[in-house]
């Protein structure tokens, strides 16, 4: 254990230069406006506590004027702080506790730096260092983290997407949890675009991809979604099935964040649940 927790400190630390070369790259912003409603236009944000003024309605927008949050970025750290009994208070209003262990994966830079300010964090990539595969998890990050934030990444995992929730709920220490977001529908099953799929190539906009019963197939019209690594998107995850694969990944309980108007994380509609599974 104090291999581990030296491993994870040196992590930690070195998470810093990661932090600033990530802060230079863009928040993913696709738009879907939807009118506010007067009561709900003035609103305090989770992360930084900045008031805030807007008109609309969006999970990729609703910036915050301060910190540059999006709604889906602060829904997550809204469900960080549920997760560690931090109730109706802005991240900024919180003592820093590093005692408290997390990892990001893939987290982008608002969520990243005001995580890291706060606990002993560090925001990992599957690609650069600090690395982490979730489908692969290392001895130096298993049972280390109180948190894990996960966030429109299990779209973009490679079947089968059931070793990707073994692997995240290896992170966790017995009182951790996950606080996961991707694009879903409600109801009804889990859609993978590619089922069965063993192997694929991209060469331009076409993929091409070959099944479990070495059938050959091709995807001109793949779908890509914007930001750094790997944006292929290989299902579109309904809510029953993501609680369902949780379950089955070992997860004792399933919940959702409760979203909170005042501090900038109101309801959007279907589509909006952002969850927690709990080791």
């Amino acid at each position: 254990m104090a291999r581990t927790a030296h491993r994870f400190s040196r992590l930690a630390k070195s998470s810093r230069s990661c932090l600033s070369q990530f802060m230079e790259r863009g928040v993913r912003s696709t738009l879907c406006p939807k009118s506010l409603d007067s009561r709900l236009n003035r609103w305090r944000c989770v992360v930084c506590g900045a008031e805030n003024h807007s008109t609309e309605l969006n999970r990729e927008g609703m910036l915050c004027r301060f910190c540059g949050s999006t709604w889906r970025a602060r829904a997550m750290v809204l469900g960080v702080l549920e997760t560690l009994g931090y109730v109706g208070v802005p991240l900024s209003l919180v003592s820093a506790d590093h005692s408290l262990c997390g990892i990001g994966v893939s987290d982008d830079r608002v969520v990243a730096k005001a995580l890291y300010d706060k606990f002993h964090y560090v925001n990992t990539f599957l690609h650069q260092y600090p690395t982490l595969d979730i489908r692969n998890v290392t001895d130096e990050f298993r049972g280390t983290a109180r948190f894990v934030t996960c966030s429109d990444v299990l779209e973009h995992i490679s079947p089968p997407a059931e070793r990707a929730l073994i692997g995240l709920r290896s992170l966790i220490s017995s009182d951790g949890a996950i606080v996961i977001s991707v694009p879903h529908v409600p109801s009804g099953e889990t859609q993978e675009f590619y089922p069965g799929l063993v192997e694929y190539d991209i060469r331009g906009s076409v993929l091409r991809w070959k099944d479990t019963d070495g059938m050959e197939h091709c995807d001109e019209s793949p779908e890509f979604h914007g930001g750094s690594g790997l944006t292929l998107a290989f299902r579109l995850w309904s809510l029953e099935g993501l609680t369902a694969s949780l379950y089955s990944a070992g997860f004792r309980k399933v919940s959702f964040v409760s979203l909170n108007s005042e501090l900038g994380v109101p309801p959007l509609g279907p589509g909006d649940a952002v969850v927690v599974a709990h080791g």
